[in-house]
């Protein structure tokens, strides 16, 4: 499993290179955020196609088990052979990445062009993570894989692991990195949430936007009806009127079937007809009208819901980096060399008193008081049951 991972986060990595400052290319991972990091179009256009290979492959995979051609196809094949960890590992490996850009801003400031880099890389996570819904979590890839639908979609589990946990660091990771995921897990998965609730309201807003489109455009459709059947109506109106004043110069027929009788009956007739549909055109504009008006307000709103999402998204992304950020600068400062004295009563069988510096192996017990220095170690002193 350590193999497939690090072969995953490998081929991974080689993506994020691609995002990272002095990289060959520019970031960006569409056409809104590749023009947000480079003014290049040679370049944003080659990002633009790298990415979108790229997530299409997850995408394809995720929702028809296939693979696809191009740079992409050697990584999709192996998510083809082994589904659920190469797709599970994806994601984790980009988080570790993103994890390390996090570390790399605690002991700098970030470039306006480094936070876009980071901004990308975590759009294309969020695609990814959303292809990879039905892999991870079967039954629930449908509403993630075409926002048309409207569907729900349930994140991924993110709960943190419990407290006194063996501290094995993951694959590819540091003890300190073990130990600023775990504090910061709460933030993590906030940050998750909060993304998830943001692709839903975009969701829910590129829904509410494409239907205000179809009823405008069928709005529109049903007044062009509307004139048609008010010109009929006028036509149809105009005819019988020339026709009954055609009938009133004649002498009146006395079986009441003449030509002018039959023509003037078929005239009445029409006006009518013309009538009714203008009154059904008339009426099928008023609903249209309604509904155009609904999705308006539903428009309005889904907009509303989207920006607070965006807001609280970037409020969760915030927390989680500056407690990233604090717990690297923490374990940055408590790197060095601490002094301690313990004073205490030994239950063991030898006695003397031992007095010094601690390097790793103890050369004696006390029955007394014991005073030493210990050297740098490699956990660090931020609590929290770790």
């Amino acid at each position: 499993m350590r193999n497939t991972l690090n072969l995953c986060r490998g081929m991974l990595l080689s993506v994020a290179l691609l995002m990272l400052p002095g990289a060959v290319m520019a970031a960006g991972f569409s056409d809104k955020l590749a023009e947000k990091v480079t003014k290049d179009p040679q370049a944003q256009e080659q990002i633009k196609n790298a990415a979108d290979a790229l997530e299409a492959a997850a995408e394809s995979f995720a929702t028809k088990g296939e693979s696809t051609a191009g740079a992409s196809g050697p990584m999709m094949q192996v998510i083809y052979n082994i589904d659920t960890l190469i797709c599970s590992s994806w994601v984790i490996a980009f988080r570790q990445e993103l994890q390390r850009l996090s570390i790399k801003y605690s002991t700098q400031e970030p470039s306006v062009r480094d936070l876009n880099v980071w901004r990308a890389a975590r759009e294309l996570l969020s695609s990814v993570e959303r292809a990879c819904q039905d892999v991870l979590q079967p039954g629930t890839g449908t509403s993630v894989t075409t926002p048309g639908t409207g569907g729900t979609v349930t994140p991924p589990s993110t709960e943190a692991p419990p407290a006194g946990q063996p501290f094995t660091p993951r694959p590819g990771w540091t003890i300190t990195d073990e130990i600023c995921a775990r504090k910061c897990s709460a933030e993590s998965a906030a940050t998750q949430r909060a993304d998830w609730n943001k692709y839903q309201a975009e969701t829910a807003e590129k829904n509410a936007r494409d239907q205000l489109a179809r009823d405008e455009r069928e709005l529109a459709s049903e007044r062009e009806n509307l004139a048609r059947a008010e010109a009929r109506l006028t036509s149809a109106n105009a005819s019988l009127a020339r026709y009954e004043a055609f009938a009133k110069r004649l002498p009146a027929s006395a079986d009441g079937r003449s030509n002018v009788d039959n023509n003037l009956t078929a005239e009445r007739a029409n006006a009518r007809s013309a009538a009714r549909e203008e009154s059904v055109a008339r009426n099928r504009v008023a609903t249209k009208e309604r509904a155009a008006a609904s999705s308006r307000s539903a428009l309005d709103r889904a907009t509303a819901n989207r920006a607070r999402a965006e807001q609280d998204a970037a409020n969760a992304q915030a927390a989680l980096d500056n407690c990233l950020r604090n717990c690297y600068r923490q374990a940055a400062g408590a790197g060095g060399t601490s002094t301690g004295t313990s004073t205490g009563t030994s239950t063991g069988t030898s006695t003397g008193t031992s007095t010094g510096t601690s390097t790793g192996t103890s050369t004696g017990t006390s029955t007394g008081t014991s005073t030493g220095t210990s050297g740098s170690g490699t956990h660090l002193p931020i609590g929290g049951g770790y």
